[in-house]
């Protein structure tokens, strides 16, 4: 028998009409940022239609089991902790943590007799318990990690060697994963697989799942103020000098080489900028290097990463936030800075592709990146020849950042999660 940490029975209304879910969580927490934090707030969106029984590492039950409202869902845990470092270990551990998850809903579900299950990890879908041999209806997601820089943007990506090769290979183990019987397997045999964004979905798709659909879980943080941004009127009038922001972990496909190439274009087009820089990582020093050959140190200010309020009043200050990101899964930082009226320049992939819009800045897939600095340049020119513009693509952002508000979630889970998904 696996241990329950606990059964929370006696805290369910006897007349409860919810339906018993089984939930499969690797990790969650309610203060959590990125992964943990979108899993807690998709769990408590599920938790308004079923009641929880939450398949997890014991670290996690603990963190979670006594906040509200998880005090009243059901905790089952494993005996392995969850995986910790990333890389192959990772997915070492990760399989041994799924293969045990497998046994606990084995021996959950003659017991609970729930009415479907659901994979809630936002992580890769390279690894996953084998749902196919639970006995119980199931659906996966949303799941990342399928997204890659697209071929016809390496040659211009400006990357050393080494994190070519990487980004270069990531296409071709997706694919590979793609191809493993057990993977194909269980996602054959669910009712529905969710990616976080459209090439995701197609990987899913490949791998035979029959039912799929984008759902991009990310939602606006309940601490952020608008109103604490310098009103967009004040900002336009700035405009003479364009501040920019940078955001992000020092690594090459967040494409911080990118933005301190469109501020060395930006320039030599006219354009007073500025940048600053927020990150720590290994690529930090090349684009230190970068900023000094490029001629535009003194225009780049680089900091850590800030406490959370104090760069979201940078961002409610700044003009554009420079996010050519290549395959982020995720969108968190878009969202706060639309939310502080910033608008954005991506490349239109991955998460921000779901995210971003034409109207809340300059948002093209190019099909290299010379051609996206003209156009981002273009862009900017123009913002500065009419204030105005600029205007109505910060409201846009403000407008699109309330549309991932705290309703968000449980629109998704009404979506795509009602009881009837496991019944047919």
């Amino acid at each position: 028998m696996f241990p329950s940490v606990s059964t929370s029975a006696s805290r369910v209304v006897a007349d409860d009409a919810r339906p018993p879910l089984v939930l499969v969580a690797v990790d969650m927490a309610r203060h959590g940022g990125t992964e943990p934090g979108k899993s807690w707030a998709w769990a408590c969106a599920l938790a308004r239609r079923y009641r929880l029984h939450v398949v997890t590492a014991p670290a996690v039950a603990e963190r979670c089991r006594n906040e509200p409202p998880a005090a009243e869902w059901s905790w089952h845990v494993t005996r392995v902790a969850q995986p910790g470092s990333m890389g192959l270990r990772y997915y070492r551990d990760y399989a041994r943590w799924c293969r045990e998850a497998t046994e606990v809903i084995r021996e959950l579900v003659p017991r609970v007799k729930p009415v479907g299950l659901h994979h809630i990890t936002l992580g890769s879908f390279r690894v996953l318990p084998r749902y196919d041999r639970c006995g119980v209806p199931y659906t996966i997601g949303p799941v990342g990690g399928g997204e890659a820089t697209p071929r016809e943007l390496l040659g211009t990506a400006r990357l050393p060697w080494g994190p070519w090769l990487s980004e270069l290979a990531r296409p071709w183990l997706s694919n590979a994963s793609a191809a493993v019987p057990g993977l194909r397997a269980v996602l054959r045999g669910s009712r529905l697989a969710l990616g976080t964004s459209v090439e995701t979905e197609r990987i899913l798709q490949r791998m035979g799942a029959r039912r799929t659909g984008v759902d991009f879980p990310d939602c606006l943080p309940a601490d952020v103020d608008p109103s604490r941004a310098q009103p967009a009127a004040v900002r336009a009038a700035e405009l003479t000098r364009v501040r920019l922001i940078w955001s992000g972990r020092a690594v090459w496909w967040k494409a911080g080489q990118i933005a301190v190439e469109f501020l060395r274009r930006l320039r030599g087009a006219g354009v007073d900028a500025e940048l600053e820089v927020f990150s720590y990582g290994h690529a930090l020093d090349a684009w230190r290097r970068q900023m000094v050959a490029a001629g535009v140190e003194d225009r780049v200010r680089v900091s850590g990463f800030l406490p959370r309020a104090e760069l979201l009043a940078r961002f409610g200050r700044a003009h554009v936030f420079v996010y050519p990101t290549f395959h982020d899964s995720a969108a968190t930082a878009l969202l706060e800075a639309y939310a502080m009226g910033l608008p954005s320049l991506t490349v239109g992939l991955g998460g921000p592709a779901v995210v971003a819009t034409g109207a809340t800045g300059y948002n093209m897939r190019p099909t290299n990146l010379n051609t996206w600095i003209e156009g981002a340049v273009a862009c900017v020119r123009g913002w500065q020849r009419a204030p105005a513009t600029w205007v109505a693509a910060s409201e846009a952002a403000r407008v699109r950042a309330q549309e991932f508000g705290e309703n968000h979630m449980n629109a998704m889970v009404d979506r795509w999660l009602p009881p009837e998904v496991f019944a047919r």
